[in-house]
This record gives C-alpha cells, sequence and structure tokens, in this order.
C-alpha cells in the first residue's frame, strides 16, 4: 500500500497515511487515523522524493548519486576530449591568413641570405649591373 504525507494547515503536524489506490484520501483532519487538531481543519499532501539505493559490492557506488557522479565523470572526461579536437579544428578552419602565411610551422631561413636580398634590393640600377658583372 502506498504511504502518503499530509500536514495539518491549523498546527503544521505530519501524519503518514497508509491507503490503496482506491481509497479516497483525506481532506480534513477529521478524515486522518490519529487527528491532532479538533475541527474541520484541511489538511494539505506533501509530495516526498522516493529513496533510492543501488546493490553493489563495497568496492564500487551504493547510491544513485555516486552512481551519477561516476557515469559523469565518465562521460565528462570524454565528451571533454572530443570538444577539445572540434575546437581545435574549427579555430584553424575559421583561422584567416594574410597572404603568403600558412599555418604549418615555417623553414628556417639563413640570415646571410636574407641579409644579402635586403642588401641587393636596396641597390640602384647602375649598382646591381656592377654586382652581377663584378660579384660585390
Amino acid at each position: 500500500m502506498p504511504t502518503y504525507d499530509f500536514q495539518c494547515l491549523k498546527c503544521g503536524k505530519v501524519h503518514e497515511v497508509y491507503r490503496s489506490f482506491k481509497d479516497k484520501l483525506p481532506q480534513k483532519v477529521s478524515d486522518l487515523d490519529d487527528p491532532c487538531c479538533h475541527g474541520n481543519c484541511k489538511v494539505f499532501q506533501l509530495i516526498n522524493v522516493p529513496d533510492f539505493s543501488v546493490k553493489a559490492s563495497s568496492s564500487e557506488v551504493s547510491t544513485i548519486g555516486q552512481l551519477a557522479e561516476r557515469n559523469s565523470k565518465k562521460i565528462g572526461t570524454e565528451q571533454m576530449d572530443k570538444k577539445m579536437e572540434e575546437y581545435k579544428t574549427k579555430k584553424q578552419k575559421t583561422l584567416k591568413l594574410k597572404e603568403g602565411m600558412s599555418l604549418s610551422p615555417s623553414p628556417k631561413r639563413d640570415k646571410g641570405k636574407a641579409d644579402l636580398l635586403k642588401k641587393i634590393n636596396n641597390m640602384t640600377e647602375s649598382q646591381k649591373q656592377r654586382y652581377i658583372k663584378d660579384g660585390e
């Protein structure tokens, strides 16, 4: 038989009532098996969360809360890794690069060659021709 909790609206006492599904639930204190107040005071039905437990060995979880926490940690790690991979690929796809740039690491340049190119670019036409002819 189901158990119902009713609270007296006058004094606040909580009454536990056992009734079958086909029986009528009490509306007043006088309808209760053990009335607390005299008269026709109304009662209010309280709704409680049922208690559950998980049968497991001592090394495993023993309550629904522990089971939920364990599962959320497992799922959380897998989901987090998946989200991080999605984020990295999305970031690479949406990254705007200037012309001539790439995501791959650039090859190492020889500093001497770079300096020589700067020197040649700063020369006048006659200096460039002399450089080509004489080599310096």
